[in-house]
């Protein structure tokens, strides 16, 4: 009785093809940059396999010249999006950009982002 069941099931699953409705999309053309280095693989393979046409977004990959440049282009918005450095979109968060800051502003900049976390053990103040 329990395998007729099973059979039931397993027939019914098997014979239902689910598939999921494309979602509403707030932009659907997007462009990426990224440095031209092996961590940039799923961004490029994605594209290249048309995982991204897949979910009905058209995407064009860009490569670029340097990090700098990279993270410049989606603070102002030429790009959507990248693969970047883990620290460079948290420094952006918190305005650390020494091309328009003087030194002893970007440090200080460092020190108020900071402020609120406590010395490490056996650091001076901690």
């Amino acid at each position: 009785m329990k395998t007729k069941y099973l059979i039931t099931a397993l027939a019914v699953t098997s014979a239902t093809s689910v598939f999921a409705e494309p979602l509403d999309v707030e932009k659907d053309e997007l462009k990426f940059g990224f440095i031209k280095l092996t961590d940039c693989a799923p961004i490029v393979i994605a594209k290249e396999k048309g995982f991204f046409d897949d979910e009905g977004l058209s995407v064009t990959v860009e490569a670029q010249g340097n990090w700098k440049e990279l993270l410049n282009r989606v603070i102002t918005g030429d790009l959507d999006g990248a693969h970047m450095l883990a620290g460079q979109p948290i420094g952006a968060t918190v305005g650390f950009d020494l091309a328009r800051k003087s030194p002893p502003e970007a440090l200080k900049i460092c020190d108020e982002a900071r402020e609120g976390f406590p010395a490490p053990a056996g650091a001076p103040g901690g």
